[in-house]
């Protein structure tokens, strides 16, 4: 049985704003300390369960993606790290696993979620797929349905719990805090978070034929609305993208994982206009 593990860092239990999520900020060291023993525990339940080969992808963009030291995974897992990469492709998900579990999500953007955006905090609005606006939990499952994967288990605050059962109601879920606002929450101890995943991440695993693909009608349909204009005026140029609005690009997808990756480029270049106003 192969595992795949996507883990963000907003959704980890004791992690509120953002701040703690930036090498820059004093707290990040423990952040992401937090964040390896959430994956630790989630392959330790995988394995129990199991798993003969788990790959952990550290999905948090801060850092370029190296939040998870390497020497701290557990030893039977592999490690996927840095940036840019992508979820997907001949080392990562594709049709040879057999479950993905999502640990540490968040809320999609405009909502009461912990930390809530969507992929880029100061790029993104909303993305909407197939007129559904989609989240990154929805969109890392769908992305899983493309090749036949079942996402399993997903883990965050409460709200993101929430957001995932929306759109895949099988699926496992462990709340690890509980939003009081987007930066603030009542949250369990790290441990304690990290005994839950480990349990609820063997239950679901040992209880996969209950689970299903989440799935997607083709092509798929996306409209993305970005935080200003100017995003929309160099995503623009991107081919097959087209200007919708003044905030908004449309545009059709093949299939779910030709939509991930337009999707990809079209933040990646509006991101790389946004960093040249804010001289970064």
């Amino acid at each position: 049985m192969k595992i795949f593990i996507a883990v963000d860092m907003e959704g980890i239990a004791g992690v509120v704003n953002s701040m703690q999520t930036s090498p820059k900020d004093p707290d990040y060291r423990f952040a992401r300390a937090w964040m390896i023993g959430e994956a630790n525990a989630a392959v330790r339940g995988a394995f129990s369960a199991g798993a003969t080969e788990v790959i952990v992808s550290d999905n948090h963009g801060g850092n370029g993606s190296r939040n998870m030291l390497a020497h701290e995974l557990d030893g039977r897992a592999t490690l996927m790290t840095g940036s840019p990469k992508s979820l997907d492709g001949p080392l990562g998900l594709d049709a040879s696993c057999d479950a993905l579990l999502l640990v540490g999500m968040h809320t999609r953007n405009g909502t009461s979620g912990v930390i809530s955006h969507t992929v880029h905090g100061l790029v993104v609005d909303e993305i909407r797929i197939n007129g559904v606006a989609f989240g990154e939990v929805g969109m890392k499952a769908a992305l899983a349905g493309h090749y036949g994967v079942p996402t399993a288990l997903v883990t965050g605050d409460d709200l993101t719990c929430d957001e995932a059962l929306e759109f895949m109601p099988w699926v496992d879920t462990v709340p690890v805090k509980w939003a009081l606002s987007r930066n603030a929450a009542r949250t369990l101890p790290p441990p304690v978070a990290a005994e839950l995943i480990e349990e609820k991440a063997r239950n679901a695993l040992e209880n996969l034929e209950s689970k299903e693909v989440l799935q997607t009608d083709t092509p798929i349909s996306v409209e993305m609305d970005f935080m200003n204009s100017g995003c929309v005026d160099a995503s623009a140029n991107i081919p097959r993208l087209e200007r919708v609005s003044d905030r908004t690009i449309g545009f059709t997808g093949e299939d779910f994982a030709d939509a991930s990756n337009l999707i990809s480029t079209a933040i990646g270049v509006a991101w790389s206009v946004t960093r040249a106003w804010l001289g970064r």
